[in-house]
């Protein structure tokens, strides 16, 4: 095992609607991803589950663009979900949500720097 340092920058939403029947969320999340030797700067599209609610809902993750090393997919998954619940839902720091709130939002983007260690499986196939 590996650990790497990630440096969330901000995060774009490109579409999102709360209205607790209808909740849909797309987007992505900028980062860098802090190595040994150099940093890569990249990001990764997001979306609320098919069918969820975004209030308990799980977010989906893609793979970080441009990035083929060592990796945890599921462990970069929850962090990459709590740092974007952190910006917009019900604790969130830019947009907060309550209890019953509807929200529509669309091309924006929130900048919010924080940094994550993510342990990761040197055996490449294993972290996707």
């Amino acid at each position: 095992m590996t650990t790497i340092s990630i440096t969330f920058n901000c995060v774009e939403q490109v579409s999102q609607q709360i209205s607790g029947s209808d909740d849909h969320m797309i987007g992505k999340v900028y980062f860098s991803i802090n190595l040994k030797d150099r940093v890569i700067n990249s990001n990764s599209a997001i979306k609320q589950e098919a069918g969820s609610n975004f209030r308990n809902g799980a977010i989906e993750v893609g793979r970080p663009e441009g990035y083929k090393g060592a990796f945890n997919h599921g462990e970069f998954s929850r962090e990459v979900e709590k740092y974007f619940k952190s910006i917009i839902g019900q604790a969130g720091s830019i947009v907060r949500l309550g209890q019953g709130a509807t929200f529509v939002g669309s091309n924006n983007r929130f900048s919010k720097s924080e940094t994550i260690s993510l342990n990761v499986d040197d055996n490449f196939a294993a972290g996707w």
